[in-house]
């Protein structure tokens, strides 16, 4: 039998000791047991800026009075939503993806406000507009919503007037599948109008929707409902165009004073039929309505001065009843005349 080594065991032991202490040190430099691994996704841009590089929020005819490109600082302007860093570094957009979320910083003026833009909205999203201050129910509201599925670029328009249930819906095929430009204006006869167009670009010539609302004297909300994704917004003020002059107005000015020394008195007395209408208009109805009455006698008496000179004895003239029924049709266009002129006068004077 050969003898045991010594060393054997000892070896054995020493490099139980060694697994021993490797795996403390392991435990010790991981941290206590439980604790994640450190993440490896890529850190987010430190705050998100308002980057308008593209100029297209300068698109109204007037000023706008509020412009935000969602940065950290405009967070606060809306009841909901998260700011969710989408595109370039700085480049944000406010995400509705439960619920909705309404600006609050500001509204839109019934009689010429003006809404533009950038939106994604996402299935079952939209994008809304809705009278504040009406009575009645509901309220008037103007949305654009998400038609199909999500990053389809059908959407669809749909207005529904004050104080009633009923909408009227326009389906729409929007330039792209994502953000999208939306113009949305108010006109003090109760109009809406709706653009929607590819992004980065002005206002529509020619607007997608125009419709009633029911009222012209509302405060209207901007609303983002889920799921749907703003870029960048704008609210203000519209102005109406200027009408360009044609060439008959620039000698149709207003009527010149009269001349002291003008003999023949004022030019618009010359021109408007209303003072002489008034006085002579009355003679002249009053004029035919006795030639009409007394038919007969203006008739014979005619007749009369034509027989002068002959045999026939004047108490035996007749006239025949074609020429008294002729005298009753000339009574009558005279009165009817007179009836008019006196009507004209009447409006000229008091509109």
């Amino acid at each position: 039998m050969h003898a045991r080594d010594p060393l054997v065991p000892s070896l054995a032991f020493a490099l139980v000791v060694a697994v021993l202490v490797a795996a403390s040190a392991a435990t010790v430099s991981a941290g206590p047991t439980g604790d994640p691994p450190a993440s490896t996704v890529a850190p987010q841009p430190d705050g998100c800026e308002f980057r308008d590089g593209s100029g297209h929020l300068n698109y109204l005819d007037g000023e706008y009075d509020y412009a935000a490109g969602l940065a950290n600082d405009t967070a606060g302007d809306w009841t909901g939503g998260e700011l969710l860093p989408i595109g370039a570094n700085g480049d944000c957009s406010l995400a509705v993806t439960n619920g909705s979320a309404t600006l609050t910083a500001t509204t839109l003026d019934g009689h010429r406000g003006v809404l533009r833009a950038t939106v994604d909205p996402g299935e079952d999203g939209a994008v809304r507009v809705v009278a504040r201050n009406e009575t009645g129910v509901p309220a008037a509201s103007v949305a654009v919503t998400n038609v199909d599925r999500e990053n389809d670029a059908s959407v669809a328009v749909v207005v529904r007037p004050a104080g009633t249930s009923d909408t009227t819906r326009t389906q729409l095929t929007a330039p792209s599948g994502r953000f999208f430009d939306l113009t949305v204006r108010f006109e003090s006869n109760g109009t809406v109008r709706v653009g929607v167009q590819e992004a980065t670009t002005r206002p529509p010539d020619e607007w997608d929707v125009t419709a009633a609302t029911g009222t012209t004297n509302a405060t209207w909300n901007v609303e983002l409902r889920s799921r749907a994704y703003l870029d960048e917004i704008a609210v203000g003020a519209w102005t109406p165009p200027t009408p360009t002059p044609t060439e008959s107005d620039l000698f149709d000015g207003p009527t010149p004073p009269a001349d002291p020394d003008d003999d023949d008195g004022p030019v618009s007395s010359r021109e408007s039929p209303a003072p002489g209408g008034l006085v002579l208009g009355p003679v002249v109805l009053l004029g035919g309505v006795a030639i009409y009455r007394y038919a007969h006698a203006i008739a014979r008496f005619q007749e009369q001065l034509d027989a002068i000179g002959s045999k026939t004895p004047k108490h035996e003239i007749e006239p025949a009843d074609w020429n008294v029924a002729l005298t009753k049709v000339f009574g009558g266009l005279v009165a009817v005349g007179g009836l008019w002129w006196l009507l004209t006068a009447l409006h000229a004077v008091f509109g």
